[in-house]
């Protein structure tokens, strides 16, 4: 049957599955299944009958798809697969990076090359920011003048050591800070190496000075960081040295995964490695978690992992569902 045609599979439905059976995967070609595969449906959702499943475009994007297949045993395989459409977050960081100028080049005054960077960091900070409002996070901050308040600025945070202005927050009056996120970029060669490492010792420091007076003011908020690499970072490896975004993997590993409110107070829950390649065309983005260089992880998933952390800190006001922070059931 042809995708998104309607086949009867009421007998079948008892058979669902979370994933896909092990040793019976069907082969993917395009949106179709060739071979041994009878039929991918679309989103598959509660409130259809058994033999319905005609959807629009719009309605499958961060779905499911309920696909029905034939193993090589002749038997019926029933799994359902995450639909692979641009996720909301996605969206965001495309059009923010799109209001970015030109890229100066690597020879470019430091005037102009620190410009383009800060605005770099900005942008990205307030997608971060409406993406987090958009999960339930409703007071997060920074946003356009006039979203929160007349101005929608970074917050300045009362850390343990000294105030501190964090590039994305959300914080609330029963609370204090609950998430914080750091954003940092290094994007330009450096004149003498021609790599991209020279300031990557600089940035450590700064985020683990960031981190240490946020936890020891606020032990239970989750912190996350981000160092965003031009797409070379990642092939500026010589006979003598790896490339930067290998060895930021190294130089960062032991600072990410404070995964107990009592843990060390420069420790972030999460740093992230992107990297970034933003032409005319568009932009492409890659992102790994710290420590984990042969897994990338989308931005969907590592934001639907901010909500499962901030209810895990905080069983008593939120939960997690979907990927969206709700109110605790009381």
């Amino acid at each position: 049957a042809a995708v998104g045609a309607r086949v009867d599979l009421s007998g079948l439905w008892p058979r669902s599955r979370s994933g896909r059976e092990r040793g019976e995967e069907p082969r993917e070609i395009g949106r179709e299944f060739h071979g041994v595969s009878l039929w991918r449906g679309r989103l598959w959702r509660s409130v259809q009958a058994g033999h319905e499943t005609s959807l629009s475009e719009a309605e499958i994007q961060r779905q499911t798809y309920l696909c029905v297949g034939l193993s090589k045993s002749g038997r019926t395989v029933l799994w359902t697969e995450k639909v692979a459409a641009m996720a909301r977050i996605d969206d965001l960081m495309a059009k923010a990076i799109g209001t970015l100028p030109t890229k100066p080049l690597d020879a470019a005054s430091r005037a102009d090359k620190k410009a383009y960077s800060e605005k770099l960091s900005r942008v990205v900070a307030l997608a971060f920011a409406e993406e987090l409002r958009l999960r339930g996070m409703t007071e997060a901050r920074p946003t356009p003048p006039g979203v929160l308040g007349d101005s929608g600025a970074e917050r300045r945070i009362a850390g343990g050591i000294g105030a501190k202005k964090v590039d994305v927050t959300w914080a609330t009056e029963e609370s204090g800070l609950i998430l914080g996120i750091s954003v940092k970029t290094i994007n330009f060669r450096d004149a003498k190496t021609r790599n991209f490492q020279k300031n990557l010792t600089n940035r450590r420091a700064d985020m683990l000075i960031e981190a240490v007076t946020l936890h020891r003011r606020f032990p239970y908020a989750a912190l996350a960081g981000f160092f965003f690499f031009d797409k070379e970072a990642e092939s500026d490896a010589t006979e003598k040295r790896r490339s930067t975004l290998h060895n930021a993997h190294a130089r960062l590993r032991l600072f990410t995964g404070r995964n107990d409110p009592a843990g060390r107070d420069e420790q972030y829950e999460r740093l992230y490695l992107v990297l970034l390649d933003a032409n005319a065309e568009g932009c492409t983005l890659r992102a790994w978690e710290v420590g984990k260089p042969n897994q990338d992880v989308s931005f969907d998933e590592i934001f639907t992992g901010f909500t499962e952390l901030v209810a895990e800190r905080n069983p008593d006001f939120y939960e997690s569902l979907d990927g969206r922070l709700v109110r605790a059931a009381s």
